[in-house]
């Protein structure tokens, strides 16, 4: 039960590491966007 619960959060904290991973890179690459464009 207590091994279940902890692979449980495991997976949780994955997902949210992953979604802010990908919420990051979306948003440097929208800043160097422009700059790209603009060279």
């Amino acid at each position: 039960m207590i091994t279940r619960t902890i692979r449980a959060k495991i997976r949780t904290i994955n997902i949210k590491t992953i979604l802010f991973f990908i919420s990051l890179m979306a948003l440097a690459f929208s800043q160097a966007m422009p700059v790209m464009l603009s060279m």
